[in-house]
């Protein structure tokens, strides 16, 4: 009987903490307050970049592709040596994208008001080193 029972117990906390696993990762899957970020301007388009891959893979150079596309030669000069290093993406990485100059705002008068960084990540959604670097950069 006492085996019994240690299984029962055993059994028990087992479903629990499975169940608590799942709640915990369900949570942190979901973003509160996510902002969306967006595309800088003057970013080349993936188009662009499509086509300095066909032409890349054409054997045209990156000065040529260039011109062809009305682009800055460093840039196509980086895009073909993560080319020839396989790492070349026809999409702007998401790492690249901003986020809105309202968000930024946003943060510095939640700061102003006396908000702590904790809140203010947790009501935009922005992590508290962006903010606190958004905050430094409009008081310099």
């Amino acid at each position: 009987m006492p085996e019994e029972l240690t299984l029962r117990f055993a059994s028990n906390t087992d479903d629990g903490l499975v169940e608590k696993n799942r709640a915990r990762r369900a949570a942190g899957s979901m973003k509160k307050n996510a902002v969306q970020r967006i595309r800088p301007t003057g970013c080349a388009s993936d188009q662009k970049r499509r086509t300095a891959l066909r032409l890349f893979e054409t054997g045209f150079g990156y000065k040529s592709v260039a011109q062809i596309l009305s682009l800055s030669p460093y840039t196509v000069r980086d895009w073909m040596r993560a080319f020839r290093a396989g790492r070349f993406s026809t999409h702007l990485s998401p790492k690249q994208y901003r986020y809105p100059e309202e968000i930024k705002t946003r943060v510095v008068e939640l700061r102003a008001s006396g908000l702590s960084w904790k809140e203010i990540e947790e009501a935009t959604g922005v992590k508290r080193s962006t903010c606190r670097s958004w905050l430094r950069t409009k008081q310099n």
